[in-house]
Formats: structure tokens, sequence, C-alpha cells
């Protein structure tokens, strides 16, 4: 019988039948052919799993009994991971693509369009319409599902569900924007209808992933998944309305949705589909990113629950309109001010961080967002302000969402990569027009209230200034994604870019040195982390500098070559 204090190396060794079982379990090479000199019960606490089910299952398999359909099973995922790691970049793609043609674009046509005019009455609302749906379905919607399929798996470690399913996804949403955007303005029924069904059906199947993510991982759950969580529940309630805006068109034979149905819908959008889940990759994140002070958990939490009641009281009922659309701005305003309290954007940093290769330039677009959620939330957000509506909404939409997205997006989509950002004065001319273009959003409040050509100009600038940003930042992150990083060999050194998965593959034996020089996660992992885990990441994740245990890592490598 084999028990808790025997050696891995010596069951190996004795007992070749049992070698499938430590496979399964991750030992991955480590400690050479025969596996680690270290007792069963050290192998089971490093590798996250129950003893008594491992020292059960190694007993099995010494009497014949054991199977190895979970080892086949965990070889067939580990193909599926792997071909995921290549699954957010289609996603990014086609939201870049979106943003620079019926997004961005549109939006400055529009815009250029209502200055030459000196009216926003006087464009269709139809292309107001579409470029709005595009805006929050194609380019922040797609945009979030790449990156959410990438990242939620790996902060639940479980694998993704299905990568049939996420491609089939990916096609139904890119589909349904492409057929929204023809079908609509040309008033073509059947292809309308046929557009709302897919984009349900594809946030039908981004749910779904995420629900079956969440129930296969064995991680505890942390404070910030509430926001994920409410984050996914507000997209679909917002595909079911917009199968419902579609229906309501066709039945009417009609190309417009009704204003107080359009309003509800970007309420949604932006407040809940977006917003909740910028708050949680700002919660999951920017704290290691920026060296910010400890999270305020209760006030975090207080912000989620008032700024998920605010949506509610947005449109409900339409005899108490006014009354709850004032509680609702009470609302926004006490749960943002809470949740950048909460962050700590603005408060004095626990450390300034420094990495080579890395242009902090990515903060400025953070600060700027969280200035313009605090500008955002002290300004109405509703269609009974029809002179304020077009200002607040992209104030929300450009100064907020899109700020958090390009930061955050600088920083994290080269680190999904292994490497570093192609160009770091692309993305510093990338923050002066986008800056630029969300200071003149203000022109359009005041052009649509005094009725000043040169306001309207502005307006129309504010629209290029951002189209222009958008497509810069687009050309330079895709230049980043599409560059390989450098693959860790026998003959590299560890770096800040180095993932710590790669440098496990070639030195197992290392396991122990990451986990005493700081990386105490990987002590209770079952397996290597996630491919994107860089040696940086991980060493900011855990509250560590990560020169040290550089130093320490090549000491190391050096004394393990010939």
């Amino acid at each position: 019988m084999i028990h808790h204090s025997m050696l891995v190396s010596d069951i190996n060794r004795e007992f070749p039948q049992c070698r499938p079982v430590f496979e399964k379990y991750g030992i991955a090479g480590c400690g050479g052919a025969d596996g680690p000199p270290e007792p069963l019960f050290i192998f089971a606490a490093a590798h996250r799993v129950a003893l008594p089910e491992l020292v059960n299952e190694l007993n099995q398999a010494l009497r014949g009994e054991w199977r190895e359909e979970a080892k086949l099973s965990a070889g067939d995922v580990a193909v599926e991971e792997a071909k995921a790691e290549q699954l957010y970049k289609r996603f990014i793609a086609a939201a870049l693509l979106v943003a620079l043609t019926v997004g961005f674009t549109l939006g400055a046509i529009n815009l250029t369009r209502i200055a030459v005019a000196r009216s926003y009455s006087d464009i269709s609302g139809v292309l107001k319409q579409i470029h709005g749906h595009a805006q929050i379905f194609g380019w922040v919607g797609l945009f979030i599902m790449g990156v959410a399929f990438h990242a939620v798996p790996r902060f639940k470690m479980v694998g993704l569900p299905s990568l049939r399913a996420a491609n089939a996804c990916l096609a139904l949403l890119v589909a349904g924007i492409v057929v929204r955007t023809f079908a609509q303005p040309f008033g073509w029924r059947w292809l309308l209808l046929a557009s709302g069904l897919m984009e349900l059906a594809s946030v039908g199947i981004f749910v779904g992933l995420l629900a079956l993510i969440a129930r296969q991982s064995k991680q505890s759950r942390e404070f910030y998944e509430k926001f994920i969580a409410a984050s996914v529940a507000w997209f679909a309630v917002l595909a079911v309305w917009n199968m419902m805006a579609v229906a309501q068109m066709f039945a009417r034979r009609s190309t417009g949705i009704p204003p107080v149905l359009d309003a509800w819908m970007i309420q949604v959008g932006l407040f809940g589909f977006i917003s909740n889940m910028i708050f949680a990759f700002a919660l999951r994140v920017l704290p290691h990113f920026l060296g910010l002070r400890a999270t305020k958990i209760w006030a975090a939490n207080a912000a989620f629950w008032l700024w998920n009641a605010a949506i509610l009281c947005r449109y409900p009922v339409a005899w108490q309109r006014d009354r709850l659309d004032l509680v609702a701005s009470w609302l926004e305003l006490i749960a943002a001010l809470l949740f950048v309290w909460a962050v700590g954007i603005f408060a004095k940093r626990r450390t300034k961080i420094e990495i080579a290769g890395v242009d902090n330039t990515f903060a400025w677009f953070i600060y700027l967002g969280f200035g313009w959620l605090v500008l955002n939330v002290l300004q109405p957000f509703h269609a009974d302000l029809p002179r304020l509506t077009a200002s607040a909404r992209h104030g929300m939409a450009v100064g907020f969402i899109m700020s958090i997205i390009l930061g955050v997006a600088y920083r994290i989509l080269p680190i999904f990569n292994g490497v570093n950002l192609h160009s770091p004065w692309a993305m510093r001319l990338s923050f002066w027009l986008h800056a630029a273009g969300t200071s003149l959003i203000l022109a359009m409040a005041y052009s649509a209230r005094r009725e000043q050509p040169w306001m309207f100009n502005w307006a129309a600038a504010s629209g290029w200034c951002v189209a222009a940003a958008s497509a810069l930042f687009a050309w330079n992150l895709w230049l980043t994604l599409r560059t390989k990083a450098e693959k860790f060999t026998k003959d590299s050194v560890a770096k800040l870019n180095t993932r710590v998965t790669e440098l496990l593959e070639v030195y197992p034996d290392l396991r122990p040195v990451l986990i005493h020089g700081g990386l105490g996660g990987l002590a209770s992992m079952r397996h290597n982390p996630p491919r994107f885990v860089t040696l940086e990441f991980a060493a900011r994740r855990h509250g560590i500098d990560p020169a040290p245990l550089l130093k320490l890592l090549n000491e190391e490598i050096q004394r393990r070559k010939p």
C-alpha cells in the first residue's frame, strides 16, 4: 500500500503504473525522470490536491483499477486551451474594425453633418441609432467579450468550456452587427429581425460560457466578481430589449426605435453592462499596475449596490419618472465617489512602479477616465433633457468608458501576448488626441443651448480627434498583438516579460525557487499558471519587487547550465 510519507521518486521508480496519476496532477517533469525526492504529502500540498484522494488514486493504479480517462480529458483540455490562446485576438480585431467604421468614423461624420446643418435634428435618427448600437455591441461588446474569455477562465483557474461556442459567439455577433447596420436604415424587415436573433444568440452563448466557468471553478469567490456577474446579467437584459426593439420595428414596419426605449437601452448598455465590467477589472488589476493603496472593500461593495440600484430608477415607470430620475442621479453620484475612493485612484500611491519596457502613459488614460466618471455623474443623464443628452452620453461613452478601455488595453494586452507595446510614442499621441476630443465634447451641450456656429464646429472637431485616437490605438495594438513573444529556452535568461509557465517547462525544478522568492501562490496551484502570466505580472500580483526574484532565478539557471 502507498502511504503519505513515501517519496514521489520512490513511488515512480518502484511502481511505474502510478506515473499517469502524477501526470494528471501536473508533475510536468519536476525533479527529473522519477519525480522529486519529496514526501507525497508535500507534493499534494504543492499541487493543490487532497492527500487522501491522491493516495487513493495511487493505490487504485497499483492494483490496476485506475483508468486514464481523466488524463486524456486533461490532454484534450490542454489542446483546446492552446488554441484558445489566440481567441481574444480575433475578438479584439473585430472590435477595432467596428470602431473604425460604423463606430467612431460614422460618429465623426454625423457630427460633421450636424456642424454643416447647424442643427442636431437635421440628420436621420436612424444613423445615430446604428452608430450607438455598433459602439455598444460592436466596439465595446466585442472588446469585453474577448478580454473576458481570455482573463476570466484564468482568474478562476479553469479552462474555457468550449472554444467552438466562443467562436460561434464571435461569428454571430459580428454578423448581427453587419446585418443591422444595413437592414435598419434600408428597412429590410426580415434581415433586421435576423440581426436581433443573431445578437441575442451570441450574448446568450457568452452568458452561458461565463456561468459555466463560475460553476466549474473551485477558486474562492472574490468581492469584485459581483461586478462581473452584474455586467453579464445587464448584457443579457440589453440583448432581450434589443430583440424587442427589433421585433417592434418589424411589426410596425418602421426603421427607428422609440425614444424612451432607446434611452433605456443606452442606459443599460453604458451603466449596467459596460461600467460594471470596467469596475470589476479596475478592482482586479489597477492596484497592482499603479501601486495603489489597499482597496476599501466595504466602499466598493456599497458602490456596487448603489450603482445598480440607480439603473433601475431610470425609465422604469413613465408616470414617476421625474422623482425616480432625481433618486437615480443621487445614487449614481454617491456610488461613483465611493468607488473612486475605494480604489484610491486619486489617493497617494503605495509605491511608484517603474518597469523597463513599460511606458506609464497608460495611467494617464485611467486618471482621465475616472475624472470623466465624476464629471458625468454631476450632470443629468436621460432623454428628457434633450439639450444635454448628446453631451452626457458621449461624456460617459468616450470620456469614461473609452479612456479606461484604452488605458487598460495598452497595459494588459501586451502582457497577454508576452511582449512590450509596439510604440510608446504612438500611445502618447493617441492620449493627447483623445484628451482633446473628450474636452471638446462639452461644446456639444453649449452648442445645443446657444446655437452658435463655432460650438457646432468644436463638436465636429471632437469627433475627428476621437476617431484619430482610435485609429492610432488600433494600429499600435494590432502591431503589438502580431509580434511573437520570445520563447524561453535553456540558453535564455529570466526577464520581466518571461512567462512563468515557459520557465517551468524548461526548468520544472525552479518551482520551489519561485515560491521561496515570493510567488507563494504557486504552492497552491495544481498546474502551471496561465500562459500569459509573466514574472513581472506575477511579482506585482504578489506585491513584491521583481528585481531580487530575477537575480535569484538567473543565479539558479546559471548553476544548472553545463
